[in-house]
């Protein structure tokens, strides 16, 4: 079976999309706001970094 990174990686090389960094909180509730890695997404978003 295919994770979700997979399909969403699968999914945006099938549109022809760059993928420039993967955020990834393994073994995290998406339901905690403390995670690392969306975190560091806010705040590159917040810097306009994409």
């Amino acid at each position: 079976m295919l994770s979700q990174k997979s399909l969403l990686i699968n999914y945006a090389v099938e549109h022809g999309w760059d993928i420039y960094h993967i955020y990834c909180d393994e073994d995290y509730s998406g339901a905690d706001s403390l995670r690392p890695d969306f975190n560091k997404m806010i705040e590159a978003a917040k810097e306009q970094k994409f």
